[in-house]
């Protein structure tokens, strides 16, 4: 291999590995919104847990089910 051709896989690996670079930058600013977005949800079904009433749906178990009679009877 002469001077050229090495200079010419040296430039395409530097473009190659700033385009993956680049890449990865995006995927971490993705993954990171997306487990703010993930902590939002955990804790509003946790405020829904919390405030939900005491009633035949936290009572439902496979057992009573068939006795579980929907709202609209």
């Amino acid at each position: 291999m002469n001077k050229e051709e090495l200079e010419k896989r040296l430039v395409d690996l530097e473009e190659k590995f700033c385009h993956q670079d680049h890449l990865l930058g995006q995927l971490n600013e993705v993954v990171t919104k997306q487990e703010f977005i993930i902590d939002e949800l955990v804790a509003h079904v946790k405020n829904l847990v919390a405030a939900q009433s005491d009633g035949p749906a936290e009572q439902m178990t496979l057992e009573n089910l068939k006795d579980f009679k929907p709202p609209h009877y």
